[in-house]
């Protein structure tokens, strides 16, 4: 194995931008939600400490209330009593006031009802951290007549509980509006960093179907990770592109060989079997012209000379297939246009209508299709001013050729349609045209063929089969696909029979350079031929 080369060594890794532009304005709202709360725990502390200098100054009070109630008559000290009960201060406590005979004078002020949430935190408190016992504080009250009222304090524990769970409502409050306000900042940019994400996986998914053209138009990504994902995907279709490239130039070389065996095994049956059969033919009629009318020989040498001439006949067409170009290979100025194709196709018609023993019949359709959509039938004087790379010619002959046998073979179909229609660019100034009647099409300026072979048989249950099982399928499309064509197929018109039809695109130069040894040994095939007939 060779060693890499420095250009294709790993690059340092560059500094990722994903994580650093959300991290960088989470991060943002985080020193802003951190200062907004230590401004409000400042508040809060401020406010907290003016509350507890409050509550102790009116305890003092209470104390002191307390101590000096003695002197006051029952309903000045119950009046002050519940004056004190009402203030601030008496959140912390709760106050009952007994007489002598143990009635109530004064009684705990009830806690107002707690919220939804309040009630589940004070439950869920209460189970996971019991609060203790509530201590009781008696102080015992003398009166003018003698007697003594009780005053009873009481720490509520609840009291506590609900006042420090509010503080803890308020603190998660905001802990839960920065974090939601964090999330929202951070699902934005990701957003909007990862929304050219779905056009990449487009690309990628056409990419699986063969198409290159959305990793192309893919546009500059807006993080860094994106345009090395994006950039990484143009390298590899620029990769697939090379690598199918090299595939279609090695099966467009495969199938110049295979021409070229064909035009070899066309020349050994001219030059060995075309000699000695026409010696036999010779023989024969030397022959007949030795013996008498009457002679008992003269019936089996007439024989032997009808079977040397369809013999002869049947050799000729048998070059004919292996070669098709050959009888229009001296033509000038005729071996790359569309009137050879014109040509050879109606030849394999009438071939086709010449052998009815197989029962099918064979109608060819063949049609000009200008840049507006408009279709005329296509005559033979003006496919000679269009000129078609002689691959594409040869590839149109082979699959006509090969679609029609298979039609004969396995589709028990009595009718079968060959369309070709040839679409040209549209007239530019100083073109030359051809006008026959009214209507005027380009000349040499055929940009595609759109060819179709359509039966009225039994159609192709299984497609994939098929291609599996040697039915020609599999060879007509590679033969399409090495010229930058796909074969589409599917039943015909009406459901009925199976059709085949493709688009094959005149601008591959790839095409014609990859034909050129196979038209040197056609058109070689073609001169033996007419130098002996």
């Amino acid at each position: 194995m060779l060693p890499p080369s420095p250009s294709s060594s790993a690059a340092p890794a560059a500094p990722l931008d994903l994580p650093r532009l959300v991290m960088r304005r989470a991060g943002l709202l985080a020193s802003v939600c951190l200062v907004a709360a230590l401004l409000l725990g400042l508040w809060r502390a401020q406010g907290d400490t003016r509350t507890e200098l409050q509550d102790a100054a009116q305890t003092a009070m209470l104390s002191q209330t307390l101590s000096t109630l003695s002197l006051d008559d029952d309903a000045r000290a119950l009046q002050r009593l519940r004056a004190l009960q009402a203030t601030p201060a008496a959140r912390h406590w709760s106050m009952q006031v007994f007489d002598a005979q143990g009635q109530q004078l004064v009684g705990p002020q009830p806690l107002p009802a707690p919220s939804a949430s309040m009630r589940l935190l004070l439950s869920l408190n209460q189970r996971l951290f019991p609060p203790p016992p509530p201590e009781d504080l008696r102080w015992s009250l003398p009166r003018p007549d003698g007697r003594a009222w009780l005053v009873l304090l009481r720490v509520s524990p609840e009291r506590e509980q609900r006042e420090a769970l509010g503080n803890w409502l308020d603190m998660f409050g905001m802990l839960m509006l920065a974090s939601v306000s964090t999330l929202a900042v951070m699902h934005i940019n990701l957003r909007r960093a990862l929304r050219p994400l779905q056009s990449l996986l487009d690309a990628i998914a056409g990419l699986e179907h063969g198409e290159s053209g959305g990793i192309l138009r893919l546009p500059r990504m807006p993080v860094r990770e994106l345009d090395a994902v994006a950039l990484a995907l143009r390298r590899l279709s620029a990769s697939l592109d090379e690598a199918q490239a090299a595939r279609r130039v090695l099966a467009q070389q495969i199938f110049s060989l295979q021409e070229d065996e064909r035009a070899r095994l066309a020349r050994e049956l001219h030059d060995e079997f075309g000699q000695r059969l026409t010696a036999l033919r010779a023989d024969a009629a030397w022959l007949l012209r030795r013996l008498d009318e009457g002679s008992a020989l003269r019936s089996v040498v007439e024989g032997m000379s009808e079977q040397c001439r369809l013999i002869h006949q049947d050799t000729r067409a048998l070059l004919a297939e292996l070669r098709p170009l050959g009888p229009l290979a001296d033509q000038a100025g005729s071996d790359e246009t569309a009137a050879r194709l014109h040509e050879l196709l109606r030849a394999l018609v009438r071939g086709w209508h010449s052998a009815p023993s197989h029962g099918l019949q064979v109608q060819l359709d063949l049609r000009l299709r200008r840049p507006e959509g408009s279709e005329r039938e296509w005559h033979r004087a003006e496919a000679a001013g269009l000129a078609l790379p002689r691959a594409v010619l040869l590839a149109i002959y082979r699959i006509s050729q090969e679609a029609l046998t298979n039609v004969a073979r396995h589709a028990q179909a009595q009718q079968v349609r060959l369309s070709l229609t040839l679409e040209t660019a549209p007239v530019e100034p100083g073109a030359d045209v051809i006008a026959p009647g009214d209507r005027a099409w380009t000349a040499r300026r055929p940009v595609a063929l759109r060819w179709s072979v359509e039966d009225d048989g039994r159609g192709v249950a299984d497609p994939a089969a098929a291609l599996q099982h040697g039915t020609g399928l599999a060879g007509l499309r590679e033969r399409l696909w090495a010229l930058g064509a796909e074969l589409q197929w599917g039943p015909g018109a009406g459901g009925r029979g199976w059709r085949l039809a493709t688009r094959l695109p005149l601008h591959a130069p790839d095409a014609e350079e990859s034909a050129a040894p196979l038209s040197d040994a056609a058109c070689e095939a073609a001169e033996l031929l007419e130098k002996h007939p």
